[in-house]
């Protein structure tokens, strides 16, 4: 049945979403992230005000707790969803 095809569809594209969201955060923020390169950069980047460079400050922390905190929020939805719908026994049609 089509419907049977894009809820498999749907559920594929959200679970490969927030894995990779996820992937990207984690990256981000406890990755080495190419020192090598970023000190090369570094030489080469704008400065503004004198000492002011680009890249300078990493993002603040609460940053990541907050997109870990939807990441969660998403999965626990997802979960819950998966649930409800299997206790109902399936999507109804009318």
């Amino acid at each position: 049945m089509p419907a049977d095809f894009w809820a498999g569809w749907v559920f594929v594209l959200t679970v490969a979403s927030v894995l990779a969201l996820s992937w990207f955060v984690f990256s981000i923020y406890f990755g080495n992230g190419g020192r090598e390169q970023a000190e090369q950069a570094e030489s080469e980047s704008p400065v503004w005000d004198g000492d002011l460079r680009e890249g300078d400050h990493p993002a603040p922390m609460w940053w990541f707790w907050l997109i870990l905190a939807s990441l969660e929020n998403n999965a626990g939805l997802l979960i819950f969803g998966i649930l409800f719908v299997s206790a109902i026994g399936g999507l109804v049609q009318v």
